[in-house]
């Protein structure tokens, strides 16, 4: 989640971020610090101990994407703008050249930035190569994160190739309890390693650890149930599904799979991007996977608002077909009982134009409301709905849309619909404009708004 840090800090002050991390002042920005118990032991981190207590999910992005500019990047800038938005736990991870690289790259310096502002843990890769690598290799690149980008401004290490295999003795479990250890005795407070398979037990087990997350798939495929279960001889179901993450690409967004992963990993990660590299564009229902991890508002006494859009948005020009204008993700499981409701209100204006004008308002499929204006104005619209929900995928719902007393040729209208979506799945809430002649700006939406009522 977002943080508001003290507005004249001292040198050496540290603040506990909402995820567990610690930030320390150094005189001109805020640093990733030691958490307390890190160290060559292989203590407890402050980080660690976090991922035990929350249940929150969250996502775990694999950004093998270059941050041409960050600060102007059409698709970097839509990412910032989904994890300010959701506030999930969201974990980066950066890999300028399968691993640090030798310089400092500028672009890749100041989207580390802009993601920890916008409230994401950053991670820098580094290869294992399946415990083949000579480890003085390894260490070296996980020195090298903090000499070539200022002193461990990330929050993490990301352990790449972490082999299924333990070795013989369980030589490769103590391989990367040292590698474990080393990073938090650098100064980093998460640790991944990615085998990219169903994970023996025993690297869970491990005291020391191995890793504070273990990423149990990663495939072109969605995984099965059992796929991740871990539930074998010797696997990990033994141990808390808060330290799983799954990877998936090559695939479109399948709702009911993603509910089903966030039942054995907390931090995910789905895209639509292809080999030979699926890490290097961001999927293209990015705000689906944020909005679906977004828990179910608690059913209480008093109305609670979901969310307000207040972002006007304009019919277009040189078109006469219906338009989407403005729009709200209702989170999956919203309505999670029988009776609870949502009360939508739009609000906007017809604009002085010699033809009819249609607003509309929908809730996933079905039309709610609508109001067609008459030729003149301008003339205030506003549309009032609740939408009941009677079982997993049936609703009730009525609506009333209406326009100002000035809008005579315009007719008040009434309707009530029976929506079937299925609540499970996240679902769009949007009002669209439609203008018999191509004229911009004939139709405005000027305000969605959604309301919980338990």
């Amino acid at each position: 989640m977002a943080y508001d840090f003290p507005a004249t800090p001292s040198v050496g002050q540290q603040v506990t971020m909402p995820d567990g991390t610690l930030r320390a002042w150094d005189g001109a920005k805020w640093k990733a610090a030691p958490a307390p118990g890190s160290g060559s032991g292989g203590g407890t981190t402050t980080y660690s101990s976090t991922v035990y207590s929350s249940d929150d999910p969250g996502v775990l992005i694999p950004g093998y994407y270059y941050p041409a500019n960050p600060y102007s990047d059409v698709a970097f800038q839509s990412l910032l703008q989904t994890i300010r938005t959701y506030h999930i736990p969201t974990v980066y991870v950066v890999n300028p050249s399968s691993g640090p690289g030798t310089v400092k790259d500028g672009n890749y310096e100041a989207a580390i930035r802009l993601l920890q502002a916008a409230g994401a843990l950053v991670l820098g890769y580094v290869s294992t190569n399946y415990a083949a690598r000579d480890p003085t290799l390894v260490k070296a690149d996980v020195t090298s994160w903090g000499v070539i980008y200022d002193n461990n401004v990330l929050d993490g290490i990301f352990y790449d190739e972490m082999p299924y295999d333990p070795g013989v003795g369980n030589a490769s479990v103590t391989l990367y309890q040292s590698y474990y250890a080393f990073a938090k005795a650098t100064g980093y407070g998460m640790v991944v390693a990615n085998p990219g398979t169903n994970q023996q037990g025993v690297w869970y087990a491990a005291n020391p650890p191995t890793a504070d997350v273990i990423v149990t798939w990663e495939n072109s495929a969605y995984p099965t149930e059992p796929d991740l279960a871990g539930n074998f001889i010797d696997g990990h179901a033994d141990y808390s599904w808060k330290r799983n993450a799954v990877l998936v690409h090559s695939q479109t967004f399948n709702s009911t799979t993603y509910a089903m992963m966030k039942k054995y990993a907390k931090y995910l990660w789905v895209t639509d991007d292809v080999m030979p590299n699926p890490w290097d564009a961001y999927p293209t229902f990015m705000t689906q996977l944020f909005s679906s991890l977004i828990p179910a508002p608690p059913s209480t006494a008093t109305v609670a608002r979901l969310s307000t859009n207040i972002t006007p948005v304009s019919y277009p020009g040189a078109v006469t077909t219906e338009q989407d204008l403005q729009t709200i993700s209702v989170p999956a499981g919203t309505l999670a009982t029988n009776g609870q409701a949502l009360r939508i209100v739009a609000a906007g204006t017809f604009a002085n134009q010699a033809t009819i004008r249609t607003i509309r308002l929908y809730f996933g499929a079905t039309q709610l409301a609508l109001y067609q204006s008459g030729t003149g104005g301008p003339f205030n619209w506003q549309i009032d709905a609740v939408v009941w929900r009677l079982g997993a995928t049936n609703q009730y719902s009525k609506g009333v849309a209406f326009s100002g007393t000035n809008n005579v040729s315009g007719t008040n209208q009434q309707s009530i619909s029976s929506p079937a979506e299925t609540l499970a799945n996240p679902i769009t809430i949007k009002t669209t404009g439609q203008s018999v002649a191509a004229q911009a700006a004939t139709v405005v939406s000027n305000t969605l708004m959604v309301e919980f009522l338990p």
